[in-house]
C-alpha cells in the first residue's frame, strides 16, 4: 500500500513541485487548492482515510498576499489572510494528525516565509501570519511527538514564481541576494520531501530559512 500524501496549494509552484516529487517518491497524493474552511468542511480531509486507511504527510503551502500599509489595512483584508494562512494551516494539521495517530507516525511541513523575519512595507497582515505558522509549528511539537508525528516549518525567500515576476523591482531584490539570484521552486520543494522523509527522522519543531542569505 502506497503512503499517503496531502497538499494544500498543491497545483501551483512550490506546492506544485512538491506534489510531482512526492507521485516520483510513490506517495498516493491529495490536493487541496485552499484551506480557507471551517473546521466541519475540513472533513474532506477524510477521503484519504477511506480510501487508504491512512495519512501519511502533510504540506500546508497554500496561502494568499492582501497587500496595504497599516493606514489602509481593511478589517476585511486583515482577516482574511490570518484566516487562510493561519487558521487554514490549524485545521488541516488538527485533521491530518488524527489519521497520522491511526498509523503511530506522520510528518507534517508548514510552509511559512522570510518575511516573518525580514520585513517589508505593505504586508504586515502577511508577514503576521506566516510568524504565527511558525510559532504553531513550535507549539504544536509536544502534543504530536508522543505519537511519533514530526512537524517542521520552511521559511522560503524570493522563489521564482508568477506572482514575483509581477514586481516592478525584480533586479532590486536579486541585487539584495547574497547568491545573487532568485529561489528556484526545487530549492523548496526538495528540502520539505527531505523533512519528510525518514532521512529527517529526528527533526521536529525546526524552522529552515531557504533564502540565498537574504535574512542575515
Amino acid at each position: 500500500m502506497s503512503k499517503v500524501a496531502i497538499v494544500t496549494g498543491g497545483t501551483r509552484e512550490i506546492g506544485y513541485s512538491v506534489t510531482k516529487h512526492l507521485l516520483d517518491l510513490g506517495y498516493t497524493v491529495y490536493i487541496f487548492g485552499t484551506i480557507d474552511r471551517t473546521e466541519e468542511e475540513l472533513q474532506s480531509v477524510k477521503h484519504a482515510d477511506f480510501n487508504y486507511m491512512r495519512v501519511d504527510v502533510l504540506v500546508n503551502y497554500a496561502g494568499i498576499t492582501r497587500d496595504k500599509k497599516i493606514n489602509f489595512m481593511i478589517d476585511k483584508a486583515w482577516k482574511y489572510v490570518i484566516e487562510i494562512n493561519l487558521n487554514g494551516t490549524f485545521w488541516t494539521v488538527k485533521q491530518a494528525n488524527k489519521y497520522m495517530m491511526k498509523n503511530k507516525g506522520g510528518a507534517i511541513v508548514n510552509i511559512s516565509s522570510v518575511l516573518s523575519h525580514k520585513t517589508v512595507v505593505g504586508q504586515i497582515n502577511y508577514s503576521s501570519s506566516k510568524a504565527e505558522v511558525e510559532a504553531l509549528t513550535r507549539s504544536s511539537v509536544l502534543e504530536l511527538a508522543k505519537n511519533n508525528i514530526r512537524v517542521n516549518s520552511i521559511s522560503p525567500g524570493y522563489i521564482d514564481t508568477n506572482m514575483l515576476s509581477s514586481l516592478e523591482k525584480i533586479h532590486d531584490i536579486i541585487e539584495s541576494i547574497p547568491l545573487n539570484r532568485l529561489g528556484d521552486v526545487q530549492d523548496v520543494s526538495d528540502f520539505v520531501c527531505f523533512l519528510l522523509s525518514d532521512k529527517a527522522k529526528y527533526i521536529t519543531g525546526q524552522n529552515f530559512i531557504i533564502d540565498g542569505g537574504l535574512s542575515l
